[in-house]
């Protein structure tokens, strides 16, 4: 299943219900919104998301807590459920996204 994602293209790999793996084709200049990984949606049957980030082609950047940090070919970030962050790419990326539990519906935009 893919969907277009704040200017990007967001592929859902594979959800099996304990992990899911995406893909994200980041077009050059896009970023995401600011967002949690599930922090604020924590229930007995949802404890958040933790994740880690590859990335496969060009480069990305993560903004946390206000702070910026640069990512190259073959280096990751690691995200848990109360990562508050925003990732964007200037020259565009992909990416490789692995979570478990699964993210898709539990991603909060943070305002």
């Amino acid at each position: 299943m893919s969907q277009t994602y704040l200017f990007n293209v967001r592929t859902v790999i594979n959800n099996d219900g304990k992990r899911e793996k995406v893909c994200i084709a980041w077009v050059a200049g896009s970023q995401s919104q600011k967002h949690d990984h599930g922090a604020s949606m924590i229930t007995d049957d949802y404890p958040g998301s933790c994740g880690v980030t590859t990335v496969l082609e060009g480069s990305i950047y993560e903004i946390r807590d206000g702070v910026r940090k640069d990512y190259e070919v073959g280096e990751q970030l690691f995200e848990f459920p109360d990562t508050i962050h925003i990732v964007g790419s200037e020259t565009g990326a992909i990416t490789l996204h692995v979570y478990t539990p699964p993210l898709t519906g539990h991603l909060t935009i943070i305002p």
